[in-house]
C-alpha cells in the first residue's frame, strides 16, 4: 500500500480508526505499506522502519532510535516533541523531545 498522509482533516477518533483499519489489513493481507506522515505518534506506534527526511540530513531506523529526541533536534534544528501512548503494559507512555 501506497499512502500519503491518509489522515489529513480528520478528527482524532477517525485517525485512530483509520490508522486500526490501514494495521489490521496488514496483518491479515500480509500487505507493506509506505506511508507519509507528519503524525509522529502513528509513526512511533506502527512503523517497523521510519525514515525522516530534510533537506540536508537523513535518518533511518527503528522507531524508537530514529524518533528519538536527539535525532529529531539534530535533523530539525529545533527541539521536537510528541505523545506516543504505548499499548503495551510493560512499558508507560512517555514523551519524546522537549
Amino acid at each position: 500500500m501506497l499512502l500519503d498522509e491518509p489522515t489529513a482533516s480528520v478528527d482524532e477518533p477517525g485517525e485512530e480508526h483509520i490508522y486500526e483499519l490501514i494495521h489490521r489489513l496488514q496483518d491479515e493481507h500480509n500487505l507493506a505499506s509506505i506511508m507519509v506522515s507528519h503524525d509522529l505518534s502513528f509513526v512511533f506506534r506502527y512503523a517497523t522502519n521510519v525514515l525522516c527526511l530534510n533537506r540536508q540530513r537523513v535518518c533511518f531506523g527503528a522507531p524508537r532510535e530514529a524518533l528519538s529526541a536527539d535525532v529529531l533536534e539534530k535533523l530539525y534544528g529545533e527541539p521536537m516533541g510528541f505523545y506516543h501512548h504505548d499499548h503495551l503494559k510493560s512499558e508507560p507512555p512517555a514523551v519524546a523531545g522537549g
